[in-house]
């Protein structure tokens, strides 16, 4: 009488306990050690079938007097011609009393006979959608195993099953859940790999300089003032510096400074308590609290009042800060970036900034240049807007920009900069009804008046460093004249521009400003000059393109 009521006892456990078990290891480790208290065991195996339903996954569950091991053997048995298959396809247990007196022609009882074991009972592991596999029970002695074996081990099975259901259910969203984080990282990897830090786009000198100044200045904790025009991308080389820096995995908080009223001024910095003016009905965190281990990005930095420039420069000075209606004295653990689009050394003169602040924010200056200054970074922006806002709006067709609508953005002076260029790209998209994106002038766009002409320093393509005009034409001619891009091709030969097609147009660009120069890159009078590049940057760019110095 001991031994079912055992065995029911062995049913209870497999129900409470090892349906929970998710974990394979744990979970077969479970199912060996339950099975052994009321089975006579020396081999036990959990043969599952594999994703395609044509074979079984064997994995064996050892059993030894003292202990219970868990080997994972690897193998594959097909369901086709094995014992194994047989008692899937019947769908009920199996007995096989002593293989040794009537010899199998299936291999996995050959396999079995051949490790010792004599006698065993099968049973099928069935779910309410299919079965999904075998357990077995194998023992070195014959006629180990009876009728009532067979029925205990067909009822724990289907326990079982479910157990290893789960098991397997679980593996298979960690699976996914695994190879949807490597993706996304290999994603992240390769957006981070396409792009400049923060973003940024372009390969001119004035950008490749301002790189150079953001890397040597984004691993320290250095105060820096970011100083350029209006739709330049000074909050873009700000989340760069922070990106580079050891405070990446802390928050960058950016304020408007601009947008703070001066009575609120403390509380939006600094925190507050509750109760601590009317309207304070709960205690809040200032920028600088909640900018704690990061970055706190000050903007229109130029635009703080007077009478609160004092109140930023005693926590820029001591670290330390109170909230509103609090005595307790907190530390201000933050890296300052502030920008502004004011000539904040003019403001100081004029008596609208303070100069000790000023000299406080600027301890590395940049400065973010004017679209207008690097003109040749265009074509480069373009694509990536068309990219970008493309991609937000779900559109799918690939849209390309005619050479002559580059040329016409490269010849517009860009008031309103890199944000004013990508409100072009985006209202053209709109208008655009095939995959050709030929720019009208955005001077017209806007209904403004023409540009003036391209001598003009603000609207030279091509402006040398100095604003001047530039070395004097080799023919001896006074007069600077537009440099010819694209002129020595057919336009209407290159409706669209692809990656070849912009290597080409730089190629040809600085063919026509070394024919200018005769064939000289170096000085005032040579074609760096002209292009208002580093002599060295276009030396390396006449080699790798191949380019002939023609005299």
């Amino acid at each position: 009488m001991a031994k079912p009521a055992t065995r029911a006892d062995v049913l209870l456990d497999i129900n409470n306990r090892l349906v929970s078990r998710l974990e394979r290891v744990d979970l077969f480790r479970g199912i060996a050690e339950t099975l052994r208290r009321v089975l006579p065991v020396d081999r036990m195996s959990l043969l599952l079938l594999n994703a395609s339903g044509d074979a079984f996954s064997v994995i064996t569950l050892m059993g030894e007097p003292d202990s219970a091991v868990l080997e994972a053997t690897g193998s594959e048995l097909p369901v086709a011609n094995s014992a194994t298959g047989e008692i899937l396809r019947e769908g009920r247990a199996h007995i096989r009393k002593n293989l040794a007196v009537s010899p199998s022609r299936f291999p996995d009882d050959r396999l079995l006979f051949e490790k010792g074991i004599r006698s065993y009972v099968s049973a099928p592991l069935r779910t309410a959608a299919a079965p999904i596999g075998v357990l077995a029970v194998g023992s070195r002695t014959p006629d180990r195993y009876d009728e009532a074996d067979a029925a205990f081990l067909e009822r724990v099975a289907d326990q079982i099953a479910l157990s290893v259901d789960n098991m397997l259910a679980f593996e298979r969203l960690d699976r996914l859940r695994r190879e949807l984080s490597r993706e996304n990282q290999d994603l992240r990897s390769r957006v981070k790999e396409a792009e400049a830090p923060g973003g940024i786009v372009g390969d001119s000198a004035p950008i490749l300089h301002l790189m150079e100044q953001l890397a040597l200045v984004a691993g320290t904790d250095a105060t820096v003032l970011i100083q350029g025009e209006s739709g330049t991308g000074k909050e873009l080389v700000a989340k760069a510096i922070h990106d580079q820096s050891d405070r990446s995995q802390g928050p960058l908080v950016k304020v408007n400074c601009a947008a703070v009223p001066a009575n609120l001024w403390e509380s939006e910095f600094f925190g507050h308590t509750r109760g601590a003016f009317s309207g304070a009905v709960q205690a809040r965190p200032g920028r600088f609290e909640v900018a704690g281990g990061g970055t706190l990005f000050l903007d229109e930095v130029g635009e703080l009042p007077l009478e609160l420039q004092g109140k930023l420069l005693r926590v820029l000075q001591d670290g330390s800060y109170q909230r509103v209606g609090e005595n307790r004295v907190r530390t201000a653990d933050v890296r300052i970036i502030a920008a502004t689009n004011q000539d904040l050394a003019t403001e100081v003169r004029a008596g609208r900034f303070r100069e000790d602040l000023y000299y406080r924010l600027s301890v590395f200056p940049l400065r973010t240049p004017a679209l207008r200054d690097r003109r040749e970074d265009i074509p480069l922006l373009v694509y990536h807007f068309i990219r970008e806002i493309s991609l937000g709006w779900g559109r799918k067709d690939e849209v390309r920009p005619t050479v002559e609508g580059l040329l016409r953005l490269q010849a517009y002076h860009w008031p309103g900069n890199v944000r004013e260029l990508r409100n072009v790209v985006a209202r053209s998209l709109i208008t655009c009804s095939g995959n050709r994106l030929d720019f009208e002038d955005p001077g017209d766009m806007d209904k403004a008046a023409p540009s003036p002409p391209v001598e003009s320093a603000d609207d030279a393509p091509l402006r040398p460093p100095d604003g001047g005009h530039g070395p004097t034409p080799p023919d001896g001619g006074g007069e600077r004249r537009t440099l010819p891009l694209g002129a020595d091709v057919p336009l209407d030969s290159v409706p669209v521009l692809t990656d070849e097609e912009m290597e080409a147009l730089t190629r040809r660009n600085i063919r026509a400003a070394l024919a200018r120069t005769g064939g000289r890159i170096w000085g005032s009078e040579g074609a760096a000059a002209l292009l208002g590049i580093p002599p060295t940057t276009l030396a390396s760019r006449v080699q790798r393109l191949g380019i002939e110095r023609t005299r």
